[in-house]
């Protein structure tokens, strides 16, 4: 190494070094308190390195399992040293590992990013700490999502556009490095597609429209389309998808594609909020002072002292900074890019999912950029300045608090507490019911997936949430729980209540929020289950109690059951394998359960070219399973699955509910007690026309049982139980 060489890198370490320390000292001393899609991503990866194909080409996070396998494959030997033999336990270290080393490069270039704005380095360090403990950040660089290693390549390809500043130096090698870059934030994660015309624009809009910024637009422009139409291409290609219709089933069997429209201002308002420091429950506390909730009333004073406030800070932080902002042009060029990135992903809050904190990280790299520029500008105001470092250490305070190491133990020691005692009783099909999706247990497993708990696969958890407000048929949360305990039992399993639900009111605590949607009151939650009987309980006042399978609770279960149209009689471990059945919308976010919400209507259907075929071997008690299509035809298989005894088979036909994952039949990670075979491509094409069809298959929603006793299935079906057999 010559003396230039050293130079440079002792120059890099003072410049980086002391930033980077920051980073270390945080993620040591904080812990994530909620880690996403973790559980899935790692179910998905520990069956590829068994020789599944456990849904690894999705695409919302197109390379992110495929990138998880790889490192998967190369350092398990490596893991086992630390944390055992598990290989959910191998693969979730690896996949945190990616994240905190991509949270890595993240802050360097952060900083790096802030310097080629900032005409003052003090702004530039404060900038980048201000990054380190913005919520999403801190939270999601510790988990094993696909968020901040997105986000880093994300920063990567503005940086690499905008380093050169007025003069740009190498505009063919820039533009492919950054649209290299932006490409692999995409593929990552598609979301952050609606960051990358910002992040192509940055040059022009900051520094001004020259040819040789042109070229570097254009170049970076086409390196990153080209790339990202690629890497779908092979893949569309790898799944055998050539058309429109299989291409929408595709994306909209996407976990990311799949969500429920939760737009509107009010909740964009507060989730961008709280993507930069942790609000609490702050939302549960303005909705009941909005609803006027009864059980757990808010007046205007606890709304300012507990909610407002913080909320408040962060307007006020962003006002101080585009006030600074317009006083000159370079910032009103700045301004103009911060516009430009919030346009496309406003738009996404507002119409379709604005809930989530992550859905604000594609802004990360603009805001930041324009704190940056807003701090350094000499002729700043010094009020608004004052407020904008206000903010950011409150927010370092806030986040660094609420994600202290201690505390998020605690958390997760209260939560295992509840569940300890029962989960030596839980059997394979046993299911643990929650009221809502704000009990700690419903998404203990995502948070917190390395806890011994969710790692016992001889006593696996899954816990459903009762009532999920604002789904379209929450109105009938009585018929999904009766069909989701009456196919317990017939699985010999039990169904465990919380206790909550023989509360005459419920707690603060617990985060229900009464007329949150009013077709649901808690008073209805516990009439019902008043009139249940119940057998044993553990767990103290906050544990669980027992229901009996008894003749009065079968009764009456089975005639709610009956009314949601037919779908308890889909009981077999086939279509439960899923994140949801066939049948049913399941509530994906109750850890993994299996408590179905709803079922599928107008509303939640899309335009599909898969469904399933679903039978027992040898072809005597065939089901056929239909939504909302009277018949099938022509109908051409995909490789067949062989759970148990039972044998699935992608088919295709013209619509299924929006939320079905189709051909996503999992065999091992948050549903280790399914045993499945790798996959034996069968290839025949099955010809049913209506005369194969009984007449109850015509009604909507119906599960056509065709068996030998009642009507013998089509002689297509003994072929195909045939061709079964003999793989």
């Amino acid at each position: 190494m010559n003396r230039g060489e050293a130079g440079v890198r002792r120059e890099w370490v003072r410049r980086h070094g002391p930033i980077l320390a920051v980073y270390v000292l945080a993620t040591w001393l904080t812990n994530a308190d909620f880690m996403g899609d973790t559980v899935d991503y790692v179910a998905s990866i520990v069956a590829m390195t068994q020789g599944h194909d456990h849904n690894v080409w999705e695409f919302a996070h197109l390379l992110w399992r495929p990138l998880g396998w790889v490192v998967a494959s190369m350092f398990t030997p490596l893991s086992r040293l630390s944390v055992g033999g598990s290989p959910y336990a191998n693969v979730t270290r690896e996949l945190l590992t990616i994240s905190w080393l991509a949270g890595l490069l993240a802050v360097v270039v952060t900083h790096a990013l802030a310097l080629s704005v900032a005409k003052r380095r003090w702004a530039a360090s404060v900038v980048t700490i201000a990054f380190v403990f913005s919520y999403g950040f801190l939270n999601y660089a510790q988990s094993g999502t696909p968020y901040v290693p997105g986000l880093s390549l994300l920063l990567l390809g503005v940086y690499i556009l905008v380093k050169d500043g007025d003069e740009v130096k190498n505009a063919v090698r820039s533009g492919v490095l950054a649209g290299s870059a932006l490409a692999g934030a995409v593929l990552l994660w598609v979301t952050y597609g609606l960051a990358v015309p910002a992040a192509v624009l940055a040059p022009l809009l900051i520094f001004g429209v020259d040819r040789s910024r042109l070229w570097l637009v254009l170049l970076a422009s086409l390196a990153c389309a080209g790339l990202v139409s690629l890497a779908y291409v092979a893949v569309l290609a790898h799944l055998g998808i050539y058309d429109l219709g299989k291409l929408r089933a595709w994306m909209a069997a996407s976990a990311e594609a799949a969500y429920l429209p939760r737009g509107g201002v009010p909740r964009m308002i507060f989730s961008l909020a709280r993507s930069f420091f942790d609000m609490g429950n702050d939302g549960v506390v303005f909705k009941r002072f909005l609803r006027h909730d009864p059980f757990n009333p808010v007046g205007v004073s606890d709304l300012i002292l507990l909610s407002i406030g913080k909320l408040a800070l962060f307007y006020v932080f962003v006002g101080a900074v585009v006030a600074n902002l317009v006083r000159t042009s370079e910032g009103r060029r700045v301004l103009a890019l911060l516009v430009v990135s919030l346009l496309p992903v406003m738009a996404l809050a507002l119409f379709l999912e604005g809930g989530a904190a992550d859905r604000y990280l594609p802004l990360y790299p603009f805001i930041f950029l324009g704190l940056a520029h807003a701090l350094s500008e000499g002729s700043a105001l010094r009020l608004t300045n004052m407020t904008a470092l206000g903010f950011c250490a409150g927010a370092i305070v806030i986040n660094g608090c609420v994600l202290a190491t201690p505390v998020v133990v605690r958390q997760e020691e209260r939560a295992a507490a509840r569940i300890q005692e029962l989960q030596p009783l839980l059997k394979p099909e046993s299911v643990v019911v929650a009221v809502n999706l704000r009990d700690e247990l419903v998404n203990f497993s995502r948070s917190f997936p390395l806890n011994p708990i969710n790692l016992d696969t001889d006593h696996p958890l899954r816990v459903g949430s009762l009532v999920v407000p604002g789904s379209v048929h929450v109105s009938r949360w009585r018929e999904g729980f009766a069909s989701t305990v009456l196919r317990a039992w017939k699985g010999n399993g039990d169904v465990w209540m919380s206790k909550r639900v023989l509360s005459m009111r419920p707690q603060p605590e617990w985060g229900w929020v009464e007329s949150d949607d009013p077709r649901v009151s808690w008073t209805d939650v516990y009439e019902f289950f008043s009139r249940l009987e119940m057998g044993g309980s553990l767990g103290g006042e906050d544990g669980f109690v027992l229901l009996k399978p008894s003749r009065d609770n079968q009764e009456l279960l089975r005639n709610l059951a009956a009314r949601r149209g037919g779908s308890s009689k889909l009981s077999n471990p086939a279509t439960e394998a899923g994140r949801e059945s066939v049948d049913d919308c399941w509530n994906l976010q109750a850890g993994d359960g299996y408590l179905p919400t709803v079922g599928c209507d107008a509303e939640h259907v899309t335009q599909y070219e898969e469904a399933v075929l679903i039978g027992r071997r040898g072809g005597l008690d065939t089901r056929v399973v239909r939504r909302r299509h009277r018949h099938f035809v022509n109908l051409e298989t995909a490789p067949v699955r062989l759970v148990d005894e039972f044998v699935i088979v992608s088919i295709t036909c013209r619509e299924v509910c929006l939320r079905d994952p189709l051909d996503h039949i999992p065999a091992t990670g948050s549903h280790p007690f399914m045993k499945a075979v790798k996959p034996r491509p069968i290839h025949e094409v099955l010809h049913l026309g209506e005369g194969d069809v009984t007449q109850k298959s015509l009604e909507r929603h119906a599960v056509s049982e065709l068996t030998v006793g009642e009507q013998s299935p089509p002689a297509s079906l003994f072929r195909f139980a045939e061709k079964v057999e003999q793989a």
